[in-house]
């Protein structure tokens, strides 16, 4: 049981991390494409968008 948690956060963890680093390259591609300003705004909006579905997940989670 123990080693199926462990097994379980594991791959979630590397999906969260995988998962960032698409977003990173994603933005540098931005970055160097748009430049600042349009690579900077999806940034900002990939974190909001992130925030807000961490914080419906917490709350599906409680109720």
């Amino acid at each position: 049981m123990l080693a199926s948690k462990f097994f379980s956060l594991s791959v979630k963890a590397s999906g969260a991390m995988l998962f960032a680093i698409g977003i990173a390259v994603v933005e540098m591609a931005l970055i160097k494409i748009f430049g600042d300003g349009i690579g900077y705004s999806v940034l900002v909006t990939f974190i909001a968008l992130a925030i807000v579905a961490w914080r419906r997940t917490a709350v599906d989670q409680a109720g």
